[in-house]
């Protein structure tokens, strides 16, 4: 073997270990994306099919690593920031978790989402001094006064009762006419956020009796307890 044709051999297997460790200095020293290889960043996405208006929960969620071009605008990185908060559409499995695609909390994506868990939107019509002449806001809380007339089982003598107290108004709406148009009903109609069995017995209440709301000072949450008057009392 001529001399020229031995240095060949002896220099390949260095040269190749020279190559090989440049190489590895190179993705060691090389941030993540420069070396061939894409950036990922951390995305919840849904283990499972989620309807809408449901509230996320630890176990209907997951973070997976993708790379960071797929990554929508306003995706959530962290399972605790979608947790407690509400589907404004379907979730499919593995779909990405949006903050367009839950519920701000505000209000301002619609009546269902400004409910208090537990309880129920029921709308009453109220005549000026019903509503305590106009005066009740959304966001201000009243009791629901009922007065009977008296001569029904369990109600012998006309009485007034707190019906239902501490109740959260979400919104008020006037019955006004527009110019050249028919004159409204002049009523105001009142929703109220009220659990299932109270109103069952607001609507009750309107049918047998005669409605009246009581505003509650701001901030003030005492109970009323159990307040009754009856005719019999006032004529003593």
């Amino acid at each position: 073997m001529s001399r020229g044709r031995m240095v060949r051999y002896l220099l390949l297997p260095v040269l190749a270990g020279l190559a090989v460790t440049i190489l590895v200095a190179f993705y060691v020293r090389v941030p993540a994306g420069e070396a061939g290889k894409e950036p990922r960043v951390p995305v919840v996405v849904a283990t499972r099919p989620v309807p809408a208006q449901t509230p996320l929960q630890a176990d209907m969620l997951a973070v997976r690593q993708v790379p960071a071009d797929v990554v929508g605008r306003g995706a959530v990185g962290r399972i605790e920031e979608a947790v407690g908060k509400v589907t404004k559409v379907p979730l499919a499995e593995g779909e990405f978790v949006l903050t367009s695609k839950l519920a701000r909390g505000d209000g301002s994506d619609g009546l269902a989402y400004r409910l208090p868990e537990g309880t129920r939107a029921l709308t009453i019509a109220a005549d000026p001094v019903l509503a305590v002449g106009g005066f009740v806001q959304p966001g201000d809380r009243v009791d629901v006064l009922i007065g009977l007339p008296g001569g029904k089982p369990g109600v012998e003598q006309p009485e007034a009762r707190i019906l239902v107290e501490n109740v959260l108004v979400l919104a008020v709406q006037q019955d006004t006419a527009a110019e050249g148009e028919p004159a409204g009903d002049g009523l105001t109609h009142l929703t109220l956020a009220v659990a299932p069995a109270h109103a069952a017995a607001i609507v009750l209440a309107e049918q047998e009796g005669r409605l009246r709301l009581l505003l509650r000072p701001a901030g003030d949450g005492r109970p009323a307890g159990a307040v009754t008057a009856r005719l019999a009392d006032l004529v003593r």
